[in-house]
C-alpha cells in the first residue's frame, strides 16, 4: 500500500505545534532560587544600570504568526519560574522549521527569542533606592 506524500506533509504540519510555544533554561551555575509570583514584573532590557548576577540563558520559541509578544511572554514566564528579576541582551530571530514537498510546499516559521536571565544583587545602595530584589516580587 502506497501512502500519499500529501498526507505525510499534513501530518508533519499538524505535529509541528510541539516545537513552538515553549521555553528552555540553561543555567550557568547550580544555584537555585525560588520562583517569583505569577504576575511579578520581569524587566526585559539590553543592559541594566544596577548590579546583577547572570543566572543562565533562556530561549523561547513561538509561532511567527503570533508575533514576538508571545515570545516575550514565554521568556518572562520562564524567568519567573527560575526566580530571575530581569532578562537582558534579548535577541530575536526567525527560522523556518521545515519545507516539505516539491509541488506542494508547507512552510512553518518559528519566532525565537534568546536572552540572559539575571538576578539583582542585594546591596546597601539598592535598599536605599528601593531596588531590593525581594521587593520586586
Amino acid at each position: 500500500m502506497r501512502r500519499s506524500p500529501i498526507f505525510f506533509a499534513i501530518f508533519l504540519f499538524l505535529c509541528s505545534g510541539c516545537a513552538v510555544n515553549r521555553s528552555l533554561y540553561v543555567p550557568y551555575e547550580s544555584k537555585m532560587y525560588p520562583p517569583k509570583a505569577p504576575l511579578a514584573p520581569i524587566v526585559i532590557a539590553d543592559e541594566l544600570q544596577q548590579p546583577y548576577e547572570e543566572m543562565g540563558s533562556i530561549v523561547a520559541y513561538g509561532r511567527y504568526l503570533d508575533g514576538y509578544d508571545k515570545v516575550n511572554e514565554l521568556i518572562k514566564a520562564q524567568a519567573r519560574e527560575i526566580g530571575a528579576d530581569a532578562v537582558i541582551k534579548v535577541r530575536y530571530y526567525q527560522e523556518n522549521i521545515f519545507r516539505v514537498g516539491f509541488i506542494l510546499t508547507l512552510d512553518y516559521t518559528v519566532a525565537t527569542g534568546q536572552g540572559v536571565a539575571v538576578r539583582f544583587k542585594k546591596s546597601p545602595l539598592n535598599k536605599i533606592h528601593g531596588l531590593e530584589a525581594d521587593k520586586l516580587q
